[in-house]
């Protein structure tokens, strides 16, 4: 007979906030995140999701280069490049999307395309079922 697993399984959602009521400043000489948008040219999709984007860089001698995130975010003091983790569990998956088609947020809302119409009548007519 075999031992029916309990292990929960959990969603993961990763929040960033830039600005925290302050203003930002970091040295050119450590790896400091910096925010582009939403005013940058860029796809319709992205456009209505309201998506921002970030990257991260470090001076070094008189030459900027890409870093990582991690490294900026060793030196935050919480007044600025905050990072957040929302961990929920799975089986409120139905419950959070609905939550969330109520606000108007859904894939066709998200997303703008006939794909993402389907996917939101689909999600409403079967209750959120994954």
């Amino acid at each position: 007979m075999q031992k029916a697993s309990h292990q929960l399984q959990l969603v993961v959602i990763d929040s960033f906030r830039e600005y925290a009521g302050e203003g930002k400043g970091s040295c050119a000489g450590d790896s400091n995140i910096v925010g582009c948008g939403p005013t940058i040219r860029t796809h319709k999709r992205h456009y209505i999701q309201q998506a921002e984007y970030t990257y991260c860089r470090k001076k070094v001698d008189d030459t900027w280069y890409y870093s990582s995130h991690e490294k900026a975010l060793e030196k935050t003091s919480g007044r600025q490049d905050i990072m957040q983790k929302f961990v929920l569990p799975a089986n409120l998956r139905a419950e959070v999307l609905a939550e969330l088609d109520a606000m108007n947020i859904n894939a066709y809302t998200l997303y703008g395309s006939e794909e993402g119409l389907a996917e939101m009548l689909a999600n409403r007519e079967y209750k959120y079922l994954s």
